[in-house]
């Protein structure tokens, strides 16, 4: 597994700036915009977290078709499952 790197952060004006939205690459000074990026929600990230049950018939449809695009919530998503290394069994 590669080692993370810390890439700089920069506001819209190229100023280095803690909260800045552009995130600058040190080795090879490559830019990512995440300035367009919005966080809808910061919180539990398993489904085991959230229901303490059975998922829908519905919801398990979805996965049916290893790989397949599905709609879901009003998007269209990669559906698929995961390897067990992970700790997840499925993916949108």
């Amino acid at each position: 597994m590669a080692k993370p790197k810390d890439f700089l952060r920069l506001d819209m004006l190229a100023r280095e700036d803690r909260n800045g939205r552009l995130f600058v690459d040190p080795g090879t000074a490559a830019i990512v915009d995440l300035s367009k990026v919005r966080l809808l929600r910061c919180g539990v990230d398993t489904v085991r977290q959230l229901y303490r049950g059975l998922i829908r018939p519905e919801i398990m449809a979805l996965f049916e078709k290893p790989g397949a695009m599905v709609e879901f919530a009003g998007e269209i998503w990669h559906s698929g499952r995961v390897g067990r290394d992970s700790g997840y069994q499925y993916k949108l």
